[in-house]
């Protein structure tokens, strides 16, 4: 039953920490 919110909090997790690589590599490529 508690599997939608573990799902939903796992994609904001990857979101999160795939946006925070993203900028990380931007400034690193700069």
């Amino acid at each position: 039953t508690a599997a939608p919110g573990v799902a939903l909090i796992a994609h904001a997790a990857g979101a999160f920490c795939g946006l925070l690589a993203g900028r990380l590599g931007l400034l690193d490529a700069r």
